[in-house]
């Protein structure tokens, strides 16, 4: 019987060469080309998506970015990877890069915004479990017409059970009433 490593094929020099390997990465739920703006302090996830096992390379500036994303090899699964970093709060303003093996994922230090979102990702896919597709576009489309604009995940920020629960009401009213 004969089988075939998927991630090895052999070419027309009777040599094995390895099956190209496509890769994504993005910070939260932005595109993977959109500038995500964070301010000190801020949590950020970074998304690593693989089409194979394998291990890529992620560089970022240290005085900046601290957290469970190594800066150097990180050795990742076929499908869905991530890992979290947080914002000094000593980092400088302004637009810095991490790196992904050879992708650049642009990330703006500010010190002030416009608006702000908040969204609970983690409550959007539970009530929309057949929809998470869906979700996920809502998600992109939000950090994609944000210009100016600093996104946060809801389990992401601590505001007291104070404000937790005025927002959950105000979102219960908004129900109620349809808006």
């Amino acid at each position: 019987m004969f089988y075939l490593n998927v991630a090895e094929v052999v070419d027309g020099t009777a040599k094995c060469s390895e099956l190209p390997n496509h890769m994504d990465a993005w910070v939260d739920w932005a595109d993977s080309n959109a500038v995500v703006r964070k301010q000190k302090g801020d949590k950020l996830t970074l998304n690593i998506y693989s089409e194979q096992d394998t291990s890529i390379r992620i560089s970022y500036d240290t005085s900046v970015f601290n957290g469970k994303c190594p800066n150097g090899n990180l050795g990742i699964n076929e499908g869905l990877n991530t890992c979290g970093l947080e914002v000094d709060d000593e980092a400088p303003l302004g637009a810095l890069k991490i790196s992904v093996g050879s992708k650049p994922l642009d990330v703006e230090i500010t010190d002030s915004s416009d608006l702000l979102i908040i969204t609970d990702s983690e409550k959007l896919f539970e009530r929309y479990p057949a929809e998470s597709n869906g979700v996920k576009a809502v998600l992109r489309q939000a950090y994609s017409n944000a210009e100016g604009t600093v996104g946060f995940g809801w389990v992401d920020i601590d505001l007291g059970s104070e404000y937790k629960n005025t927002y959950t009401d105000m979102l219960k009213k908004s129900k109620r009433d349809g808006n």
